[in-house]
Parts: C-alpha cells; sequence; structure tokens
C-alpha cells in the first residue's frame, strides 16, 4: 500500500484514518469514511481501486468535480475515465472498450447514468469489484442534500453483482450513518470517522445588520485583499451586486450562480484555479468541484442553509493546514428567503394527483418523460423524482428500464452492408429496426413510440453493438423511463397520503433552518458544537480560537419588521400572472411568482418578465398565501 501511495501519489504516509479504510476495501469488507471536507477521502477509493482486480465505479453528484478528480488521476498515471453527456459517441465507445480490455481501473458516473439503457448492458459484462458513493450522505432523506435517484444505489449493488462498496462523505450526523449502514448492509465496525475538528479554522459569528452588511464585508477583505477567497450568497442576485461592489472598491472579484451560461461558469471557475480572480462571490452551486488548498477565507454574507451546508462551505477553507478564517455576517433578515425555498419546493395537491392519475390509468406498465412530465404537473424535477421514489417504496411502481423515444443514426465503414448482412435473430430484430427507421439523406431516424411491435427495451442496445464496432453513429434522445405499475391504487387517498408526506418533509426542512439560528446564537464553542452536530464528542473543553471562546455568544440583530400588505397593492402584483395563468391560477403559484420562486409552470409563461414577479420576496410565503387566498379574485384553490 505504502509503495504505491509513494509511486502514484508521491506520499510517505496516510492521513488518519486513510489506511484503516484502504485496508478493509483491499482485504474484502465494505465500508464507511466520514472525513472533514478536504481531508483525503477520495485517496480511500483511488489507491484501493489499484489494489483490485477489476473495475472500480465511483458515482460523483457533479460533472466538474468528475473531471477534476478524472484529470488528476490521469496526472498521476492512473487509468481513469468518465462517462458523461459531454462525450461524443466515439469517446464513449473508446473508454467502454478499455474497460472491456481492462486498461480503465477507475470509470467515474453521475448516478443517473445507470438509467441508461446503453450502459446498463454494458455493466452486466463487467466484473467491478468496488462501487464508490461521493458525498453518500445525499441517499438519506435526513441529509442535507437528499437525491432520490441515490436510494436506487443499493439495487445496482445486487444487479450488477458488485463485490463491494465504499460510501465517502463529510457531513453525516448520526440518523444519516445509520441510514447508510441499514441500506448497504455494512456494520458499524466498518465505519471510519476522524472527527470534524480542524484547529486551523477559525469560526467566527458576526452580529450584523443588513445594512451594514457592504461596509462589514470590505473591511474584512481589505487585509485580506490578496489572498484566495469565497463568499456565499443566498440569492443569484446578491452575488452579482456584491461582486460589483467589490469590484468597485478595488478587490479582484467575480460572482458565480447556477442563472449563468455554462461558459461563464467554466470562466470564473478556471480563473479562480488559476489565480486570476481570487475572491468568487457565488451561491452554493460553487465550491463541490473545486479543489484549492489555499483558500483562505470563506465568508457568509447570509445564513447559510443548514449547519450541514456551513461545515461543507467552511471547509473549503485551509485545506493546506494554514490558519484560515470563516465569518458570518449574521442577521435574521434572510431566514423568511429561506424558508420560502422549501415552501416553494413542496407540490400543490393537485399536482401529485396529476401524476398518480397518470399512474392508474396504466395496468401494467407506464411510460413518461421526465422533463414533459414536470412540466404537465409543475412539479420541479428533483420533488417529482422524489415523489416517484416515494411510490416506489410504496411498491405501487417500480423502475423496470429506461429508452429513448427518439434515435437517429448514420451508418460508416459499410455498415449498412454488414447490418443487412447479419446472421441470426439478433440480425433479423436490427434489421426490423432499419427497416422501420425513417431514412433521410444521410441519417435514419427510428421512433419506437410508432412501432409497439418493435421491443423499444432492445433498440438502444441493437444500435449500441453497431456503434461499438465502428459502423454507426447513433444520437439517441428524449429519455424514456418504463415503471412497472404493480397494483392499482386509490389516487385520491394515495395523493392525500403522499401530500402529507411532502408537508412533514416541509416542516422538517423548516426545523433544520431554525436549528442553524439555534447553532449560531448559542454560548457553546462553535468548534465543539459543530463537531457534536455530527455525533463527534472527542473535542473535549474549548478550542480557543472561534468566536465566541473570544467574545461569547452572538445576539442577532433585530429583524426588519414587514409592511403590512394591502389589498390594493398585491392586487396590482398579482393581476398580470392571474391573467395569464387563467384556471391554473392558485394561491400558492400566485405567491410563488410574487416571491419569486421558480416552478415549471410558472418557467412556461416566462413568469419573470411579468410585473409583480418577485416584488414580495422578503416577505413570509405563508403569510403571502394566506392574504392570496382569502383576498385576491381570480384565483382557485
Amino acid at each position: 500500500m505504502k509503495a504505491l501511495l509513494q509511486k502514484y501519489f508521491g506520499f510517505d504516509s496516510f492521513r488518519e484514518g486513510q489506511e484503516e479504510t484502504i485496508t478493509r476495501i483491499v482485504n474484502g469488507e465494505s465500508a464507511i469514511a466520514i472525513f472533514p471536507t478536504g481531508s483525503g477521502k477520495s485517496l480511500c477509493y483511488q489507491l484501493s481501486a489499484m489494489m483490485l482486480p477489476n473495475l472500480t465505479i465511483v458515482i460523483s453528484p457533479l460533472l466538474a468535480l468528475m473531471k477534476d478528480q478524472c484529470d488528476f488521476l490521469l496526472s498521476k498515471g492512473v487509468p481513469a475515465a468518465t462517462l458523461d453527456s459531454t462525450l461524443t459517441r466515439q469517446q464513449s465507445n473508446e473508454t467502454m472498450q478499455s474497460i472491456r480490455d481492462g486498461k480503465t481501473k477507475i470509470l467515474f458516473v453521475s448516478v443517473e447514468r445507470f438509467k441508461n439503457e446503453g450502459f446498463r448492458n454494458f455493466l452486466k459484462n463487467i466484473d467491478i469489484s468496488l462501487l464508490t458513493v461521493d458525498e453518500s450522505h445525499a441517499i438519506s432523506e435526513m441529509g442535507h442534500n437528499f437525491r432520490p435517484a441515490y436510494l436506487n444505489i443499493p439495487s445496482y449493488v445486487e444487479e450488477f453483482n458488485v463485490k463491494q462498496v465504499l460510501l465517502l462523505t463529510a457531513t453525516a450526523t448520526k440518523g444519516v450513518l445509520n441510514d447508510m449502514c441499514e441500506k448497504f448492509k455494512i456494520p458499524h465496525d466498518n465505519v471510519t470517522k476522524t472527527g470534524f475538528y480542524r484547529s486551523n479554522l477559525n469560526l467566527n459569528i458576526i452580529s450584523c445588520p443588513s445594512n451594514d452588511k457592504n461596509e462589514k464585508l470590505v473591511e474584512l477583505i481589505t487585509p485580506r485583499k490578496e489572498m484566495t477567497g469565497i463568499i456565499y450568497a443566498t440569492h443569484q442576485k446578491t452575488t452579482e451586486a456584491v461582486a460589483t461592489l467589490l469590484n468597485q472598491q478595488g478587490f479582484n472579484a467575480a460572482a458565480y450562480h447556477a442563472g449563468m451560461l455554462t461558459e461563464e461558469r467554466i470562466k470564473v471557475q478556471q480563473g479562480f484555479m488559476d489565480g486570476s480572480i481570487n475572491i468568487v462571490v457565488a451561491t452554493i452551486a460553487f465550491g463541490m468541484g473545486v479543489d484549492m488548498s489555499t483558500v483562505r477565507f470563506v465568508i457568509h454574507y447570509e445564513l447559510p442553509k443548514s449547519i450541514e451546508n456551513y461545515s461543507q462551505e467552511v471547509g473549503r477553507a485551509g485545506r493546506d493546514g494554514l490558519p484560515s478564517d470563516c465569518f458570518v455576517l449574521a442577521n435574521l433578515d434572510p431566514l423568511t428567503s429561506l424558508e420560502n425555498f422549501v415552501y416553494g419546493d413542496t407540490p400543490e395537491f393537485n399536482d401529485i394527483a396529476y401524476v398518480l392519475e397518470s399512474i392508474n390509468q396504466n395496468e401494467s406498465q407506464w411510460e413518461t418523460n421526465s422533463y414533459n412530465l414536470s412540466q404537465e404537473s409543475n412539479i420541479k424535477a428533483l420533488t417529482l423524482q422524489t415523489l416517484l421514489t416515494y411510490m416506489n417504496m410504496e411498491k405501487v411502481i417500480e423502475p423496470s428500464y429506461s429508452y429513448h423515444s427518439e434515435y437517429k443514426f448514420k451508418f460508416t465503414n459499410g455498415g449498412q452492408q454488414f447490418a443487412t448482412n447479419m446472421p441470426g435473430e439478433s440480425g433479423e430484430f436490427l434489421n426490423k429496426v432499419i427497416k422501420a427507421s425513417h431514412a433521410s439523406k444521410i441519417w435514419h431516424t427510428f421512433l419506437p413510440r410508432q412501432h409497439p411491435h418493435i421491443d423499444s427495451s432492445r433498440v438502444g442496445k441493437a444500435l449500441d453493438y453497431l456503434a461499438a464496432n465502428n459502423f454507426a453513429e447513433v444520437k439517441p434522445s428524449k429519455l424514456t423511463d418504463v415503471y412497472n405499475v404493480l397494483k392499482t391504487f386509490d389516487s385520491q387517498a394515495m395523493s392525500q397520503s403522499l401530500y402529507k408526506t411532502f408537508k412533514e418533509k416541509e416542516v422538517s426542512e423548516v426545523k433544520r433552518i431554525h436549528d442553524m439560528v439555534t447553532f449560531f446564537t448559542q454560548d457553546k464553542c462553535l468548534s465543539v458544537a459543530l463537531a457534536e452536530h455530527f455525533d463527534d464528542h472527542s473535542l473535549k473543553g474549548k478550542c480557543g480560537h472561534c468566536s465566541i471562546c473570544l467574545s461569547g455568544a452572538t445576539a442577532m440583530p433585530p429583524v426588519n419588521v414587514e409592511a403590512e400588505l394591502t389589498l390594493k397593492e398585491v392586487n396590482e402584483l398579482s393581476k398580470d400572472i392571474i391573467i395569464k395563468l387563467g384556471d391554473l391560477a392558485s394561491p400558492t403559484l400566485v405567491t410563488r411568482f410574487l416571491c419569486g420562486l421558480a416552478s415549471p409552470r410558472l418557467t412556461r409563461v416566462k413568469a419573470r418578465n411579468i410585473a409583480g414577479y418577485s416584488t414580495l420576496s422578503e416577505y413570509s410565503f405563508s403569510a403571502v398565501r394566506e392574504f392570496v387566498t382569502t383576498n385576491i379574485n381570480g384565483v382557485s384553490a
């Protein structure tokens, strides 16, 4: 192990917890590694992969993170690859052939890749030594970044005969850890925790009214002007306003948020990595894919979303072990916005019922395109996946397979002649697909829905065979998910039950926000409190260098009082969107519009361009909704 550590990574010794975790994997066991951000979790699978006989698959939550880790390994001489949507068909084929030949040891994929029928068919013929799940807290609904697609990973372990599993995370509370162990059948004895306290991080909570934030921010950054830092804000428009302010003050800053064009985000991230930009003002969209060891400060311009988010975000400072400062400019003004994000994600009863009635119309199988269903039901994509996962857990539906409802392909290298002469039943099926396709001058188009007599689950495999042998270029699109319908059900009753579940989840998420406020205002050492939140009781006494140890508890400034809503004002603000939505103008949808909360239906009518959008973003969602329900004509509950 140490020889490989030196050969590939240039280290003479392991960090705490690494050797213990790798030893378990090499000995044929599954394991969980819970290390703080920047403490070397990735090495646990990187080195293990070099000692295992077959392929290691790494499920990663972010494309940028996959690419960074893959590039890093390739630079160290470790044969790694990714399979993602940015690759051409030829690049994907070359990667898969390298895996078949045993030349690639580590493959990075997103969890969504497992829904790709060509990838699933490919994996059935590959020996997999290890499946690694990065950011594995996402498998638990008790976790702060729950991703419903992660709930299917245990079934993939069984389906593809995976020998071992390694789960990695920095933010697992006791409840989340128990969930991880149960879902993957990993004994608690195989969990390695290295503690959450990092002595080089100085955690500071600063009581700061909203009107004073810009002045305080400039004051904090001025002595750190040449240092590398990240400033986190909740809203996209805030990141741009703060970045503009800092540049006007002579700092070198750039905004980063999910609303920017991909090329712009890449440019900012690359500028940050190469040092041409030393301060990034960002939403939480920035950070997970950035491996910078020299970040000297992290400032939360507004309250983070949760204690777990705070832990991850401050963990991006000081990865080189040198002293680094973390500040929260704290007041309760953003509390309403944080709560509103939660309320904005909860689907309405009628929207849930729409999905369930769609399922109930099918006796044995239900086919759906997630994007279209999200638009039709007005349920956000992630929330929709959560809903379908709940239906799976209720044993009403189960994922069967996915296929593309459109395939475009063109023959290369004599492919058409090869396909025509292909013997046996496979050749007969392939030629059936070709004959059923619409042929233009160059491309053929096959639409599975127009040919129900042709098994759609086999089409991708047949065309992938041609592509893998360089006889065709194939472009699948419009992914359709097929679910087995396991039983009939009372859609109204189940809609009520699921709506109740989402409302309970809403209450839980709001409580998470208030737990964070309690965390920032209590009088216990911040470092101790943060460690104990993640069930780490190893830090005795006090750290001696957080703001509470140095100055005592932080008293938040009073909340700015909202002006009372008036009927005339709200009528004026909502009249245009009510006209635009017509019969679909529910109190919840109008409230989302007024509070500036996105939804598929609002996006479809280009609500951002309609007068009144986001004008009540500082008001409580529940207060606005109650007012709209009671007072505004033209909305139907």
